[in-house]
């Protein structure tokens, strides 16, 4: 968007004649219109004067407002409020989809847990077996085999289960990073959305 050197004054929050100087000077960059106006596009003003801008003063009614000066008409204000709502529309298009992801990976990490309760209690039922059948030392060589089967059953269940839940901690960790790119997209103002 471009404002003349009045709006830009009003903006800044300075005097037509500091932006005049700064024109001068060339730390600002200025187009000129049909009518031979000057007009200084908001991003010059981002750069040369920060964040510090006021773009609401516009919309404020100033007693020391210049009759004399010309109005000049901004053709592109529409087409960048049109860009600036594009541009919303894919950053909240891409929250969503975030969102959607943690959605997931909630439900996902649900289940997780839900197969790792379950494998505790089959590992319980496992070891209550184990210690009953070492209760029974005077049983047969068929009772050893199965011992051995079942602490080798015991092995692999702990096995998948030490698995399932470094993988469910890996889901937690990637849940946390996308709920803080989430928070960190969330809590951007729309400058550095637009402008980086």
């Amino acid at each position: 968007m471009k404002y003349t050197v009045n709006e830009a004054a009003k903006i800044v929050g300075a005097t037509r004649q500091t932006i005049y100087r700064h024109i001068e000077s060339k730390p600002i960059s200025v187009e000129k219109d049909e009518n031979g106006n000057q007009l200084i596009d908001a991003s010059e003003l981002l750069r040369v004067y920060g964040d510090k801008l006021d773009f609401e003063a516009l919309n404020e009614d100033d007693s020391d407002h210049d009759v004399t000066q010309d109005v000049t008409p901004r053709n592109n204000a529409a087409v960048t409020v049109t860009e600036d709502k594009i541009e919303l529309v894919k950053l909240q298009g891409e929250i969503d989809k975030l969102q959607e992801i943690m959605n997931r990976t909630e439900d996902e990490n649900a289940y997780l847990k839900q197969l790792l309760e379950e494998e505790k209690t089959e590992r319980k039922k496992a070891n209550n077996l184990l210690e009953d059948m070492r209760s029974q030392e005077d049983k047969s060589k068929a009772w050893e085999n199965s011992f051995k089967a079942l602490e080798n059953r015991i092995a692999n269940q702990e096995k998948s289960a030490k698995e399932r839940e470094e993988r469910e901690q890996k889901i937690l960790r990637q849940n946390r990073a996308l709920r803080n790119a989430l928070k960190e997209e969330q809590s951007k103002s729309i400058w550095k959305k637009l402008f980086g």
